[in-house]
């Protein structure tokens, strides 16, 4: 007759597999998963995607994490099943700074000029080419106009100024004037409805030295930056040691789906096994403590392997 069996919890070998859905735990901790509204817990993350887009185990069982909201995970909010959809849509975002490093010809003749363009984003995620046209005034001295197309803000003809101004540089080719970045430049009334677009233009970088100088070489861009994106959908994504599930979308943009919680007990051993690998709490195993993975003595994860 058999009296007890017992179950070793020795960290296995982790194989890596290549599955963006498999996940190993690295220490202590299992897997939440709930099944026909019962909690069990796993270590065998070889999980998959049904066709509803919810992460699951073989046997259909949920797995609970945290969710996202804008990217943004609330880890002290009440565990759900987790969802990875690829048909899901990062928002398109409008441009709020623009910056352009550049050189000025300080060799160049009095009203001669100089354009570079700039793609930025509306709130609805449709591009627009700005146009920086700089005139030079002699003394050190350029005026500027930033440009639309007409047909961007519902007009016709000639593109449309939005913002003009001056920058002056001293004899050594350094801008004195403006002393701080250009504010508060809007587009109005967008042909495709969008909300008025304002941004800034950042003539200094992040240790307040100018972006633009006037030396006597070609005028030229050597690059430029914008911070507005268009929408994108969901196309890949991978789970972090710290379970975080990061998603890659078509825009270029990567931004949190959802975080795989882990749950640790007084002890283990007193888990109830309940088959396909899963176990029940049990008075025995003491409540599960339940957290982000690498915290409070848990685990870390390894996203494409297995243990």
């Amino acid at each position: 007759q058999m009296n007890a069996t017992s179950t070793d919890f020795t960290q296995g070998n982790i194989q890596s597999t290549g599955v963006p859905t498999d996940v190993a735990i690295e220490g202590d901790g299992f897997f939440q998963v709930q099944k026909d509204g019962v909690t069990l817990y796993t270590r065998a993350g070889d999980f998959v995607k049904n066709a509803e887009g919810q992460l699951v185990t073989q046997d259909g069982a949920s797995v609970m994490g945290y969710p996202a909201t804008n990217g943004v995970i609330n880890t002290n909010g009440v565990l759900t099943p987790l969802s990875i959809n690829l048909g899901q849509i990062n928002p398109p975002h409008a441009t709020g700074n623009v910056q352009v490093n550049m050189n000025l010809d300080a060799s160049a003749a009095t009203n001669a000029t100089f354009s570079t363009n700039v793609q930025v984003y509306d709130s609805l995620g449709a591009s627009h080419l700005l146009t920086f046209t700089f005139t030079n005034q002699g003394g050190g001295t350029w005026n500027y106009n930033i440009t639309v197309p007409a047909a961007d803000v519902g007009q016709t003809g000639a593109p449309v100024s939005i913002k003009t101004g001056s920058l002056t540089f001293d004899g050594s080719g350094n801008m004195t004037s403006p002393t701080t970045d250009v504010t508060g430049i809007t587009i109005n009334n967008l042909a495709d409805g969008a909300n008025t677009l304002t941004f800034n233009w950042n003539l200094y970088d992040s240790n307040n030295k100018p972006v633009i100088s006037q030396v006597a070489e070609t005028s030229e861009a050597s690059s430029s930056m914008q911070d507005g994106f268009a929408s994108g959908t969901l196309s890949n994504y991978s789970i972090g040691s710290d379970g975080t599930i990061e998603g890659s979308f078509t825009n270029g943009q990567t931004q949190a789906i959802g975080q795989i919680a882990l749950a640790t007990f007084p002890n283990s051993e007193g888990l109830l096994r309940t088959g396909a690998n899963n176990y029940m709490a049990s008075l025995a195993s003491g409540l599960p403590t339940v957290g982000v993975p690498g915290t409070g003595g848990r685990g870390t994860l390894s996203g494409g392997g297995l243990e």
